[in-house]
């Protein structure tokens, strides 16, 4: 559904509601439409936008309670009382909380690993494309490194994926502890994580890796690119997966000489 209807339905909603609470003397009714309003501020915490939610959010105050307090009946000497009225604001600033929050929530955990706590694929690609795009705007430069674990199929079958994942989340736990705070890590497979690097050019990324594999336990592989204009997300981290690869084959032909 376009998300011009559900805008303009809470609009006609915020409409309707202000005219009917304006003019209705029925107690009843009025409660049982002011238990309709948290209903609109959830969904346009959860469906609308944060700014333009917030927005309505504010115009739905305004209309409600500019109608509930011309109306008599909602006044001090009313049979309902200005309670009725605090009431029907509460319970759109919460209903729009509640949206707002498990929104968020959702969107955050569609985008993180479960086992690391890092950003998965889609997360990790999504802020590299903003970054990207902010690269193109400002021209600073911007690195992406490509990580994947020597071996880590033959530490799984030997001592089982618990194992794996153990070894995954502290080498994560220690990269945290070094990356500065704009960085960014992700999982992109299994065994497979990637740094996104704003500021830092290629010939600087060998400094970045000495530091993170500093005290580490389970010995990885790294590769770098460098973004150029007009890449990307996909063509940048494809030429930092092939570093990577490269640089796995020169490692395995030197063992062999």
């Amino acid at each position: 559904m376009p998300r011009w209807i559900g805008t303009g339905g809470a609009l006609v909603f915020i409409a309707a509601q202000g005219y009917f609470l304006g003019i209705v003397d029925d107690p009843q009714t009025v409660v049982a439409s002011t238990l309709q309003m948290p209903i609109m501020a959830f969904y346009l915490g959860w469906f609308v936008r944060p700014a333009l939610g917030v927005s309505l959010l504010a115009l739905g105050l305004l209309v409600f309670g500019a109608a509930m307090l011309s109306n008599p009946q909602l006044g001090p000497d009313g049979v309902m009382g200005p309670r009725v009225v605090t009431h029907g604001m509460l319970s759109l600033v919460f209903g729009y909380a509640v949206g707002l929050y498990l929104w968020r929530r959702h969107m955050r955990v569609a985008v993180t690993d479960p086992l690391t706590g890092v950003l998965n694929r889609r997360g990790f690609m999504e802020r590299l494309e903003a970054r990207l795009r902010r690269r193109s705007r400002r021209r600073g430069v911007l690195s992406v490194v490509a990580i994947d674990f020597d071996g880590f199929k033959q530490l799984n079958d030997r001592h089982g994926h618990a194992a794996g994942d153990t070894v995954l989340v502290s080498a994560v736990d220690d990269w945290r502890a070094v990356v500065r705070s704009g960085d960014v890590i992700g999982r992109v497979g299994g065994d497979e994580f990637v740094l996104l690097l704003p500021g830092v050019g290629i010939a600087e990324c060998a400094g970045v890796i000495a530091r993170l594999r500093e005290g580490m336990t389970h010995a990885w592989s790294w590769g770098a690119a460098e973004a150029v204009p007009g890449e990307g997300p996909e063509e940048l981290l494809a030429r930092a997966d092939g570093a990577l690869y490269a640089h796995k084959r020169l490692r395995a032909g030197g063992r062999r000489g």
